[in-house]
């Protein structure tokens, strides 16, 4: 079918995680490099963290910090979860994705069909000297990467073989509860994920600042306990809890679309009112709108 042309943007993570820290640390926050939290425990005045640190010579010791409250925000890593008796998301996708050698690659390229990414999307992204190709899947999407890599649209453009291929697991379904005494969950760890693409950043800021918020509002109060630290679920639920919902749905039912009701929708782009509906409700990252629109 036709391609169909939107704007998007790249966003170089190095330089933004730096960027990100370099504000934190200008903000009084400190960083421990080398060291990995494996568990928390909940006391009525403090938060005890066990922690271990590697060392130069792969030697690990353990560490212990007490603290007023603690910000869970460990991605998709859910087993200090276990310790506060709190659940994982429900649902994750599967992302592979390689850095290539790719000729011709001068905007985002976006590939829909069975063969290549059933109920998903593959992509190839260019980021400066090398191109990133991926897949993003219900499950094994390593091999689905790999075909696409040989795919004549792909194949026929790179300059090299691809070697190494990274995988990670996106939640595409919230958490029942992200937060107890003393305790706030915010991002993957809680499942605040764009539904339709997988995308993070956002929502992640957007919840970290809620959760600084309710944070600030608690120690002023002098009272970290569930009664106060609720209103962070009660405030992020209300800003982007249908935003999921309806990416949910969405999800669901573009993923029982055929290959040829794919084409169909995409070539009604260019026979339709579907350009104006996209200026008038498109929006990089709040779907709902533009979704609920699309299936008036």
């Amino acid at each position: 079918a036709p391609a169909v042309e939107l704007l998007s943007v790249l966003v170089r993570r190095g330089e933004f995680d730096q960027t990100m820290a370099q504000r934190a640390i200008a903000c009084g926050a400190s960083y421990l490099l080398r060291v990995r939290c494996v568990g928390l425990e909940q006391h009525n005045d403090h938060v005890k963290v066990t922690a271990v640190q590697r060392g130069p010579e792969g030697d690990e010791a353990r560490m212990t910090f007490t603290a007023r409250s603690v910000v869970v925000a460990t991605g998709i890593r859910y087993g200090l979860l276990r310790g506060l008796e709190l659940k994982r998301p429900s649902a994750f996708l599967q992302a592979a994705q390689a850095e290539a050698s790719m000729e011709g690659v001068d905007r985002v390229e976006v590939y829909l069909g069975r063969d290549v990414a059933p109920g998903s999307f593959a992509w190839a992204i260019p980021a400066g000297p090398v191109t990133r190709v991926g897949v993003c899947n219900g499950a094994g999407a390593v091999e689905y990467l790999r075909r696409f890599l040989q795919h004549p649209s792909i194949a026929s453009r790179l300059r090299q073989p691809v070697t190494q291929i990274k995988r990670k697991a996106i939640p595409i379904a919230n958490i029942c509860r992200s937060f107890r005494d003393r305790i706030l969950l915010v991002g993957d760890a809680a499942g605040q994920v764009k539904v339709t693409t997988g995308g993070g950043i956002s929502y992640g800021i957007l919840c970290g600042d809620m959760a600084a918020a309710t944070l600030d509002r608690a120690f002023r109060l002098g009272d970290l306990s569930e009664r106060v630290l609720g209103e962070y679920e009660r405030r992020w639920r209300q800003e982007i809890g249908v935003e999921l919902r309806v990416g949910s749905f969405f999800r669901r039912v573009g993923g029982m679309l055929s290959d040829e009701q794919i084409d169909r929708l995409i070539r009604a782009y260019h026979d339709s009112d579907l350009p104006d509906l996209v200026r008038r409700c498109a929006d990089f990252e709040r779907h709902r709108k533009f979704i609920l629109a699309l299936c008036r």
